[in-house]
């Protein structure tokens, strides 16, 4: 060893002739690594015990300090890495670096946990109740029996009918299951001869390939207008019932729930079919629907529930309908929650008049006169009525999509800078009133209102439900029905009113002088009307008044008559109207005599149409008494035209 780093110094300091021995200085170095090596193999050996335990503890990730060996110095091994030759470095780069490297492997083990991710949603859409559109009710027998609230699916009406839904309802008594559905809102939209309007959907099931009946159970929801009693129906999105009025008479039962059958069967295969309900007439209410072999099942006119509802898969028989997929479903539910003028109550009289608080400019709704806060008087209308005082700057009309419909969206203030009370002219009697009250913009209010000092409405109202309706029985001695706000109220608003005259005898009605109008309505089974000859009493058409009409049935032309005699309780100037369901059958050519205190006038009359309302006939003197009065005669109509004879009314100012 001395002699080689004897040799090692001379090589040192024998620079020059370094190119010379250029293959010796190699060799030589060769020698001193190899030398090198098996030092380091010798202390590898003495150290073989600690250098295991290091790396386990850097296996298991504790820090652990340098091995303290007795006599052992650290190798220069990092110093000689800096003097090395470059040529001599890529030995120092062995894979050993790389391991800390391969050690971030486990980072990618988050990709299980990535596609575990859709596994999750689709266990979640997996525990998502099906919608109601999967149901479908099995014909059996021949018949399939579905609760209207029951409907899979809905679609949106458009053109006029583009703001009006089916909603479920719990607002008219005699429904069957939970609900029936209402064609929302109520504003009067009619569509004809088509199926513009929204429509609901009925998954059935048949087995029995045949013709099968459209039956439905369903009513109007107000029994005088005329204008909310028909729809349509069809199979598979062709309706079977664009003819006419479409599928209608349900105002011959206006109040109570009943069955009507189309006339026409629709032939249907085996397999899935969709029966469809459409809007015709907003307002219409729909209860249950039938297909059915069975021509004679139910009979029309027919108020019983009908047959069981129909088997349907778990968890659709019985279940609610979804909400339908439109913006304007909000607005139905609120409708949904509003009062129908018919749902609480129950007269028992003739309809007098109905009247609906309003702005003067404000569209009127069908069947209503309006009042537009103006003072008690003359209307021009057949009636006087109003306010103690003008009451015009507290008229409203909200514009507020909750509303049902116009009669709900128009009001009046009774209690707004001042205290206000409304009147109407009638003979003395006895009256029957259902009021509204009710405002959709506000709730601040607690309604209390009487009806000739009878509380009829007594209705705080809550954001969900922002109207209340009430009724009353009165009797009317001074010539006038007077509407008041009753002790406890606060803000009250009415919206509309209906009165049905109840007990006014007309031979024996009476009226103070002066006091206010004079009004006498005759029906034909009221005292004072006097029948010669055979006349046929009917419920069959709409808009009659009363009880029912009676009609000469096109026979014995020119010798049949009703006489309608009032008793005048003071001389004056009356205007005299008579009413009459309107249909193409009547006669156009009606004559009427009426008898005054100056002669006879008669009148020519066209019955087919401007029915279901007061129809003026001209303004006569009449003497105090029942020397005066109206003949219907049948002469000189045609023998395939029918005469009506329903009601007739006096009105003095």
């Amino acid at each position: 060893m001395n002699k080689l780093f004897a040799r090692t110094r001379i090589r040192k300091t024998a620079g020059k002739q370094q190119s010379k021995n250029q293959g010796q200085g190699i060799v030589e170095y060769v020698l001193i690594l190899a030398l090198v090596g098996v030092a380091v193999v010798a202390i590898v050996n003495v150290m073989e015990p600690a250098i295991a335990d290091v790396f386990s503890r850097i296996v298991n990730k504790n820090v652990v300090a340098p091995p303290a060996l007795a006599g052992y110095t650290p190798p220069p091994t990092n110093t000689a890495t800096a003097t090395i030759d470059p040529n001599a470095t890529s030995t120092f780069t062995p894979t050993p670096s790389l391991t800390p490297t391969q050690t971030e492997t486990p980072l990618y083990t988050y990709t299980p946990t990535n596609t575990s991710q859709p596994t999750a949603t689709n266990t979640a859409t997996a525990t998502v109740a099906p919608g109601f559109a999967a149901c479908e009710y099995q014909e059996t027998g021949g018949t399939v029996v579905i609760e209207a609230e029951h409907f899979a699916s809905q679609n949106l009406g458009s053109g006029s009918a583009s703001s009006s839904l089916w909603v479920t309802t719990t607002n008219f008594p005699g429904y069957s299951g939970s609900a029936a559905m209402y064609s929302s809102p109520n504003n009067g939209v009619n569509t004809g001869l088509s199926t513009n309007g929204p429509r609901m959907n009925y998954l059935v099931r048949i087995d029995t390939a045949a013709s099968y009946y459209i039956y439905v159970r369903g009513r109007p929801e107000t029994p005088d207008q005329g204008n909310n009693d028909s729809f349509h129906a069809g199979i598979d999105g062709t309706a079977v019932t664009l003819s006419g009025t479409g599928f209608t008479g349900y105002g011959s039962n206006a109040n109570n729930f009943h069955w009507r059958r189309w006339s026409a069967p629709v032939s249907l295969t085996a397999g899935q079919h969709n029966l469809n309900i459409w809007m015709r007439e907003d307002g219409m209410v729909v209860d249950r629907v039938i297909l059915s072999t069975n021509s004679s099942l139910l009979s029309n006119g027919s108020t019983s529930t009908g047959p069981a509802e129909s088997n349907a898969p778990a968890g659709c028989s019985g279940a609610p309908p979804p909400p339908p997929t439109s913006t304007t479903a909000p607005t139905a539910t609120a409708t949904a929650t509003a009062t129908p003028a018919s749902a609480t109550c129950a007269p028992t009289g003739s309809l007098l008049v109905r009247i609906n608080f309003q702005r003067a400019g404000d569209p009127i709704p069908a069947g209503y006169e309006k009042d537009d806060g103006s003072a008690y008087g003359n209307r021009g209308n057949g009636f006087s009525y109003g306010w103690n005082v003008s009451n015009t700057g507290n008229a409203r009309d909200r514009n507020n999509s909750l509303s049902p419909d116009q009669r709900y969206d128009t009001l009046n203030h009774m209690q707004q800078n001042g205290t206000f009370t409304w009147e109407i002219g009638v003979p003395n009697g006895t009256y029957e009133a259902c009021l509204v009250a009710g405002d959709p913009s506000y709730t601040n209010s607690v309604h209390r209102i009487n009806v000739e000092g009878t509380l009829a409405v007594d209705f705080t109202p809550t954001s969900n439900d922002r109207w209340g309706e009430g009724f009353a029985t009165a009797n009317v001695n001074d010539g006038r029905l007077t509407i008041s706000n009753a002790s406890g109220s606060s803000n009250n608003k009415i919206d509309f009113i209906t009165i049905y005259t109840v007990s006014v005898d007309p031979a024996t009605a009476t009226s103070t002088p002066g006091a206010g109008p004079v009004e006498i309505i005759i029906d034909n089974k009221d005292a004072g009307v006097t029948i010669n000859g055979s006349w046929k009493a009917e419920t069959k058409l709409n808009n009659y008044y009363g009880s029912d009409y009676i009609h000469d049935n096109k026979k014995n032309k020119g010798s049949l008559s009703v006489t309608f005699t009032p008793q005048i309780p003071e001389a004056g100037s009356y205007q005299v109207y008579m009413w009459w369901p309107a249909d193409k059958g009547n006669a156009n050519n009606t004559p009427v005599d009426i008898v005054h205190a100056n002669g006879t006038a008669t009148v020519t009359v066209n019955q087919q149409q401007n029915g279901g309302q007061w129809v003026l006939l001209g303004t006569y003197n009449f003497n105090a008494g029942g020397a005066g009065h109206v003949t219907i005669r049948n002469g000189g109509t045609s023998n395939k035209k029918k005469v009506m004879a329903d009601a007739v009314r006096f009105y003095k100012p």
